[in-house]
């Protein structure tokens, strides 16, 4: 049994765990910041979380979900230039497998018309 060091109260880590969970199955569903595009980074959606409510979870963690059941993305790496990044594929995920590096960077960065089609 986890036992929070602040306040002592016993299963917080497993409340936090699921609030996380709504809060990105909800995102997902409603196609909603952070996970409105079909290929996010998780860096990116962490920091959102931080930023928008009092979980802190890692970028692991958040990465995890994603690829979890309900939401069931696919985690992959890409080349950008001279860096090499990691994403999650959410939807559409015939159009992004083995898709160019730049054309996944367009996508990420909202370069591109493909919402446009999608729907």
């Amino acid at each position: 049994m986890y036992k929070c060091p602040t306040c002592g109260a016993p299963h917080r880590l497993r409340h936090n765990d699921n609030e996380l969970n709504r809060l990105l199955i909800s995102a997902f569903e409603h196609r909603s910041e952070p996970l409105n595009r079909d290929v996010i980074i998780t860096r990116d959606v962490t920091a959102w979380i931080a930023a928008n409510s009092a979980m802190r979870p890692s970028s692991k963690s958040v990465g995890k979900r994603l690829c979890a059941n309900p939401i069931n993305g696919i985690s992959i790496r890409f080349r950008a230039g001279t860096s090499v990044c990691r994403a999650i594929i959410l939807r559409n995920r015939p159009r992004w497998i083995g898709a160019q590096g730049k054309d996944l960077a367009a996508h990420i960065e909202g370069n591109d018309d493909i919402d446009d089609l999608l729907l």
